[in-house]
């Protein structure tokens, strides 16, 4: 599963009831908001910049990473690939694992907000490690993994029904070199 750090960007588009544009790539930053009274938190999007995305459109799209180039001519033909090395870099927040995944929603709306639920575009491949084991491995590499798809158009509501090509470059191994960490005991594995 992917999850939200407060300050992640995410990029939004608003459409009319004919699917013209109305915003284009509007930055929205994650924020954690609590209720007072409930204790619930949430994370919700705010405008990065003075420019709002507009209340009430008809459809939305979102997506993540942010990319300041996105337009949505590139939203219709979004070609992407993922790095070969994963690891965490020390220089920047946006580093090449966070670069690698692409997540998107082409919502509706509801009567009073919009509940997004993000798909991921590439494969996300979540390797738990008990804690027992972590101190052991120094590194996790998935083999013989395509890279590189184009052609996929984001403005289709459902992963299914999503059409793509993948590239005909070779296949690479993905690593993840950073040190192993777990915050958790390994799961019962079990149908439920």
């Amino acid at each position: 599963t992917s999850v939200f750090e407060d300050g992640d960007i995410v990029g939004a588009f608003a459409f009319n009831e004919s699917e013209g544009l109305i915003d284009a790539n509007v930055p929205m930053n994650v924020v954690t908001r609590t209720n007072e009274e409930t204790g619930q938190s949430v994370q919700v999007l705010v405008p990065q910049t003075n420019i709002n995305l507009t209340k009430g459109a008809n459809r939305y799209l979102f997506y993540y990473p942010y990319q300041a180039s996105m337009t949505i001519e590139k939203a219709q033909n979004l070609s992407h690939s993922v790095a070969i090395d994963q690891s965490a870099s020390k220089d920047t927040d946006n580093n090449n694992y966070e670069k690698s995944d692409f997540i998107w929603d082409y919502v509706q709306p509801g009567p009073k907000s919009v509940r997004i639920t993000f798909e991921h575009l590439m494969a996300n491949i979540v390797v738990i490690v008990p804690n027992k084991d972590a101190s052991v491995y120094t590194s996790i590499t998935v083999y013989n993994q395509p890279l590189s798809i184009s052609d996929a158009n984001l403005l289709t509501e459902n992963l299914e029904d999503v059409n793509y090509t993948v590239e005909d470059s070779p296949v690479g191994n993905l690593t993840q070199s950073d040190k192993i960490r777990s915050s958790r005991p390994a799961p019962d594995m079990h149908d439920g």
